[in-house]
């Protein structure tokens, strides 16, 4: 009740609010508080930019098609159904901005493609499947363009249709899921594994749900408002995902070595 309470106060009194919680069966979770709900009206009516992280699920399967904003929704799953509701939901506040920010898989150093590659994950082709991803620092970026562009209070061609804008956040290349994943394991410099035809895979049912849509998502409006990417590309984002978790993992070894050097001297001290 509490932390309820100094939360709904904190976001009344925000000037942006990122929205990452997924919805669960009961809706969204901010929305389905009355207090919480109350809160970012109030930072609305205030001219607060709120930004609302979404799914590219939402557009169902495609197959294959390119997708842009104004592909209509067509969610097939029930998680991805959630998703349209919540956006929904948001755009139901009386507010002045807000950015609906369709994702598609994030990844990132210790995440996505190369974990799965390390961990042996098995290779599956589908004919035709192809799926977008984007750089986890790419979804920060897109998030703090848009504070900045609020702050400025250029970019008004995001608001040409409404308070509401919409934005794909994807990289530039589409590709298959088994050549993502083949890259990972080269980058890790261990042995491909062979490819395992769709059909014969053993998979779970969130598994099957994801090969079972396809979409080619079109980035433009978003490459528009950023000018370019950080990673436009997971032939770019994987290597430096790879380079980030070994200067970690030099980092850890470092700090782990300089513990042991003061547990050492402080031993000494001790005998002395």
């Amino acid at each position: 009740e509490k932390a309820e309470e100094e939360l709904a106060a904190a976001l009344s009194r925000a000037e942006v609010v990122v929205a990452t919680a997924p919805p669960g069966e009961a809706g969204d979770p901010f929305l389905a508080s009355e207090r919480l709900r109350q809160a970012l009206v109030e930072a609305a009516q205030r001219g607060a930019l709120l930004i609302y992280l979404s799914s590219v699920g939402v557009y169902g399967d495609q197959g294959g098609q390119k997708v842009t904003e104004g592909t209509p929704p067509a969610p097939r799953t029930a998680r991805a159904k959630r998703r349209l509701a919540a956006e929904d939901a948001w755009r139901a506040l009386p507010v002045q901005r807000l950015v609906i920010v369709r994702l598609p898989g994030i990844y990132g150093a210790f995440r996505g493609p190369l974990a799965k590659a390390g961990e042996g994950n098995m290779l599956i082709v589908k004919e035709g499947h192809v799926f977008s991803r984007i750089h986890v620092k790419d979804v920060v970026h897109t998030c703090l363009s848009l504070l900045n562009q609020h702050r400025r209070g250029d970019a008004a061609w995001l608001w040409e249709e409404g308070p509401t804008c919409i934005l794909n956040c994807c990289d530039s290349e589409p590709a298959p899921q088994h050549e993502v994943s083949a890259l990972a394991y080269k980058l890790l410099g261990r042995p491909v594994p062979q490819a395992i035809p769709f059909e014969k895979a053993e998979l779970s049912s969130m598994q099957q749900s994801f090969y079972e849509e396809s979409r080619y998502m079109d980035n433009s409006k978003l490459l528009r408002f950023l000018g370019s990417l950080c990673y436009p590309s997971y032939r770019t984002g994987l290597p430096a995902c790879l380079e980030e978790e070994r200067s970690a993992a030099v980092s850890r070894g470092l700090g782990a070595r300089l513990a042991e050097m003061s547990q050492a001297a402080r031993a000494a001290m001790t005998a002395a």
